[in-house]
């Protein structure tokens, strides 16, 4: 184990060389804190988009999903990335477009900008801010979940690896991040990432070669899988339920959908130099993201062949380092290990500052931005993470879902209607985010009439405050 831990370290430091050689290019300044000067190029921002999506959750979560599903977890791969495409298709050259006009910062600043909306409205510069306060509460809240979520992560495959204590793994990751984010902000984390995204799929893709040949090939996969379960072979899983499984790909499809209100993600085709430069960046980014999460489902279907599941119990989130320690010599134990960390840190660092940006920006009711207001607030929002995932009991797919979604039911209704430049009024823009929270909350709770999708009740209840806006703005002349 001492050769896995020191190659280990060895890629960790080579993240950590990487992001502070970004300093280099550092100005002193906000615009090149948060978005790197809109000087990086497209598929730099494409791969640290790709890695930054697929997270930790792809390593832990998704494997262990697909462990436990078998086949039918196919049916999450098809509908995240329609929905993705989707977003990336129809909504981000719109985004991007919309935030050279209006010269953004931050995501709350394309979809909810500095400005009077009606000024027949009284006290509307007072509600603008009100606004920006409800949405920045949402997303330091769920935010900061999220990369709790993805420091658990990676502590998780640590101590099943090495034993280490699990919070040795999360303040590890946490000091990484602190230091080149501090160093370079928003342009070392995309270099990065694009480095992380390398390791990231060199593990996912030994994994398989290696499983694959574990079980004999694929014919061997298949019989293997039998044995234990037929369900575990079928993407149908009999005649009755084929309009259930094409339910569930619909229903994942709103999860896929919900990266356009994810702020950490939907920042990188804010930051392109021009709208131009979306086409380049979108092939790019799913040219890897497809395969990868193909990959990331593969491998917890070859994890389950190798090690079904007992009596005795089995967490499906360590099926992953299990798997790895169990077939590969201790070199490329520490390789994969890496892609672990990697994937958790690449999707962290970019939710801390973008959680940072909130603090030192989106908040204050000027539009004038401190460059030393946003490190310190990278400082406390790194600590404030670093304490949840000390803390949070949940699983890792768990607590990804949560947040996903939570971020999803407010803000991609917000980010819509700014794509299509839909005008809403302050209470409107309000009624949206308590409405979507709400109700979210509320599906959890008590569950949704009709076995609906959660995101799919709060994105029509959101859909009905803008039709009521919209004809009062009409009544009233605004149009």
């Amino acid at each position: 184990m001492y050769i896995a831990a020191l190659s280990f370290s060895l890629f960790m430091l080579s993240f950590l060389i990487i992001g502070l050689s970004a300093a280099r290019m550092r100005e002193p300044s906000v615009a090149d804190y948060l978005l790197g000067g809109r000087t990086i190029k497209p598929w730099l921002t494409a791969l640290s988009a790709a890695s930054t999506n697929c997270s930790g959750f792809m390593f832990i979560g998704l494997i262990g999903l697909s462990y436990k599903l078998g086949f039918y977890a196919f049916w999450f791969v098809i509908g995240i990335i329609l929905g993705s495409l989707i977003v990336w298709y129809l909504w981000v050259p719109a985004l991007r477009q919309r935030a050279g006009m209006l010269k953004a910062l931050t995501y709350l600043d394309v979809i909810l900008p500095r400005e009077r909306r009606s000024p027949h409205e009284p006290g509307a510069d007072a509600k603008v801010q009100l606004d920006r306060w409800v949405a920045g509460g949402i997303t330091l809240v769920f935010l900061s979940v999220y990369a709790a979520a993805q420091l658990k992560a990676g502590t998780k495959a640590m101590h099943s690896m090495f034993d280490w204590p699990p919070e040795l793994g999360i303040w590890m990751s946490a000091l990484l991040i602190l230091i080149y984010c501090l160093s370079g902000g928003y342009r070392a984390t995309v270099w990065s990432d694009a480095a992380q995204s390398i390791v990231m799929f060199a593990a996912m893709l030994l994994l398989a070669s290696t499983s694959i040949y574990e079980v004999g090939g694929w014919a061997g996969l298949i019989d293997i899988l039998n044995q234990q379960s037929p369900k575990l072979t079928q993407l149908f899983r009999d005649q009755q339920s084929i309009w259930i499984s094409l339910g569930s790909g619909l229903a994942w499809t709103f999860v896929g959908v919900g990266s356009l209100g994810q702020p950490h993600i939907m920042i990188r085709p804010i930051a392109l130099p021009t709208v131009g430069d979306v086409p380049a960046t979108r092939r790019v980014f799913f040219s890897y993201y497809i395969v990868f999460v193909v990959l990331s489902v593969f491998v917890g279907i070859c994890a389950r062949a190798i090690m079904p599941m007992t009596e005795a119990g089995f967490d499906p989130e360590l099926a992953l380092p299990t798997l790895a320690s169990a077939q590969l010599p201790s070199a490329l134990l520490g390789l994969v290990l890496a892609g672990v960390f990697a994937s958790a840190v690449s999707t962290a660092d970019s939710q801390v500052l973008s959680c940072s940006a909130v603090i030192a920006g989106d908040l204050r009711a000027s539009s004038q931005r401190s460059y030393k207001a946003q490190k310190f607030a990278t400082i406390a929002v790194l600590v404030i993470v670093a304490l949840i995932a000390t803390w949070a009991p949940a699983d890792v797919f768990t607590l990804v879902i949560l947040a996903w979604s939570a971020l999803a039911a407010p803000f991609v209704p917000l980010a819509v209607a700014a794509c299509h430049g839909i005008p809403l009024r302050v209470s409107a823009r309000l009624a949206i985010m308590i409405c979507g929270v709400s109700v979210f909350i509320m599906c959890r709770i008590w569950g949704t009439p009709w076995g609906l999708h959660e995101l799919f009740v709060c994105w029509g209840m959101s859909s009905m405050v803008i039709l009521v806006d919209r004809i009062l703005l009409v009544r009233q002349n605004y149009l």
